[in-house]
Formats: structure tokens, C-alpha cells, sequence
């Protein structure tokens, strides 16, 4: 689903970053304790397993408007010091999420039908121009522009974990499960080998 996702807004990606991607997304699977059995290894395997769950799942359900909204909630809550960016960028991101999902789906979901919408093209046409820019570079600043991106990676994943005191868990946060945070609480949480090791460093 991310693959495609970003495929419809533009980004062209080779085999090899596909299979990288595939792998990053079974060990993330694994870390969080999800079945061997439905963590594909390749692209085709995960095609497969979209299709079987397709043929299967109903049509979204009032739970999965009621999560749509929520998520939507979540993002309207500034930082300190900006009240009025938080708005505009839920809009925009819901234009992007109609756009990627189709008016079908989104109408299913609930997701808001306005002008932000008109975003999706302008965005896959910038996002086409600069891959065919990137793709056209020699292998050398292709090679370096991907060093940055990585090493951006690893500053953010620092950035979130310096400081901290308690390893990260993957629990979901309790204002999406609709339940007392009493009982979030007492829900045991799984925290991963590798965020184990980042706090032992």
C-alpha cells in the first residue's frame, strides 16, 4: 500500500529500493511481534496477500470512519506557537489522501471533499518533474543526495530517541483506541530488541 501510495503521487522507485522497502517493512513487522505468515518478503508476495485481504474485507464500517476522524483530530493539535498551520496542513493532507484512495473509498471513510483536493495533481506533477531531474544525474550526486537522505534518517531517529528514559513501545496512542486510559494502561506493552539497544547506548 505505501509503495503504490507513493507510485500515485509521483515517485518512481527501482527493484532494488522496492525489495530494500519490503525488507525494512517485514523486520518492523517482526519488531512488532507480527506473524511470520503475513510479513511478504517480496513484492509479489505482498501483492498477493492485498489481493486475498480485498476479496475478503467488508466495506469501511462506522469504526473505521470514527478512526479516519480521529487521525484527522490528532493532526489539528498545534505545537506551542503555531495556531493556524495545523488546519491548513490536515486540509491539504486529506486532499492527498482522496487523491491516493480515490473518491470512492474516500467518501466511504469520511474523508472531507473541498478544495484542498486540488493539491493531488499539482503535487504528483512537481514530484514527476524532480524524479525525472534526479533520475537524469549523474550516478556520483545521485549517490550523495541518497547519503543525505540517510544521514537525515539517522539525525531524526536521534532527535526522537535522545533524552528519552523509557525505550519506545508500539502501543497505539489512547485517544485512537476510544478507550478509558485506565484500561490503555493496563494493556502490557511490547518494546522492541532494537529500541532496547538505542536506549543502551
Amino acid at each position: 500500500v505505501p509503495i503504490d501510495s507513493l507510485r500515485k503521487v509521483g515517485f518512481d522507485h527501482s527493484a532494488e529500493e522496492i525489495h530494500l522497502y519490503m525488507q525494512l517493512w517485514r523486520y518492523s513487522g517482526y519488531l512488532m511481534g507480527v506473524d511470520s505468515e503475513v510479513l511478504p518478503t517480496s513484492e509479489r508476495e505482498a501483492r498477493r496477500l492485498m489481493d486475498m485481504i480485498a476479496s475478503t474485507e467488508a466495506e469501511p464500517d462506522d469504526d473505521s470512519r470514527r478512526l479516519t476522524r480521529a487521525l484527522f483530530a490528532a493532526g489539528r493539535t498545534p505545537p506551542e506557537g503555531q495556531r493556524r498551520a495545523p488546519e491548513k496542513v490536515v486540509k491539504v493532507g486529506q486532499g492527498m489522501i482522496r487523491g491516493i484512495l480515490g473518491d470512492d473509498l474516500a467518501d466511504q471513510l469520511d474523508v472531507p471533499d473541498h478544495r484542498y483536493k486540488r493539491a493531488f495533481p499539482i503535487v504528483r506533477s512537481l514530484v514527476r518533474r524532480t524524479e525525472a531531474v534526479t533520475s537524469a544525474l549523474p550516478a556520483a550526486l545521485r549517490a550523495a543526495g541518497r547519503e543525505r537522505a540517510v544521514a537525515a534518517g539517522r539525525d531524526y531517529w536521534a532527535m526522537l530517541t535522545r533524552g528519552s528514559r523509557e525505550p519506545f513501545g508500539f502501543a497505539p496512542p489512547e485517544r485512537l483506541l476510544g478507550i478509558a486510559g485506565e484500561v490503555v494502561r493496563s494493556i502490557p506493552r511490547k518494546v522492541s530488541p532494537l529500541a532496547s539497544a538505542m536506549r543502551s547506548k
